[in-house]
């Protein structure tokens, strides 16, 4: 799923192309990509080629015809589902969201980001930012397990649950 905000009735170029051509790639940005990838924020009019702007380097994708972010270390090629848009909450404002549902059809992960089994990308390698909105950004740079509970013990340890899992109705 990805989300897109409103930007004063004008779609950003992402949008546009993801509804003409239904397909995409989604690119992880890292802290080391991230001025070039906030180069293209500029407000650059439509057509303007944002690989010009960020600098960063273009690779084929094997399913999709848009290409990926070479420098990227995790990369997803997918394509659209179903777009669900949100008309803006005011009849005043020409703005409005929409919600992009796509399949994942290629998953690229950079060969020394992943480990010996393939399950995890090493988080010191992906280094990943997110956009919060605006020029706000954040960094993913600590995790943390937390195991998880069983059915079985949770209903045994907790009474409430208890009366749950003897009920025959559900």
């Amino acid at each position: 799923m990805l989300a897109f905000s409103g930007r004063s009735g004008v779609s950003k170029d992402t949008l546009r192309n993801l509804r003409e051509t239904g397909e995409a790639v989604l690119n992880t940005v890292s802290e080391n990509m991230i001025e070039a990838v906030n180069a293209t924020s500029v407000d650059a009019p439509h057509g303007v080629s944002e690989w010009v702007l960020s600098g960063l380097t273009t690779v084929p994708s094997t399913t999709v015809k848009p290409a990926r972010v070479k420098e990227a270390v995790f990369s997803i090629e997918t394509k659209l589902l179903k777009i669900v848009d949100f008309d803006a909450s005011e009849p005043s404002q020409n703005s409005h969201g929409c919600l992009a549902l796509l399949e994942a059809t290629r998953f690229w992960v950079r060969e020394d980001a992943i480990d010996e089994q393939k399950r995890h990308i090493d988080l010191e390698k992906l280094r990943p930012v997110g956009q919060l909105g605006g020029i706000a950004y954040s960094r993913v740079t600590d995790t943390f397990e937390l195991p998880r509970s069983s059915w079985d013990r949770a209903t045994k340890e907790t009474p409430e649950l208890v009366k749950l899992r003897d009920d025959e109705s559900l």
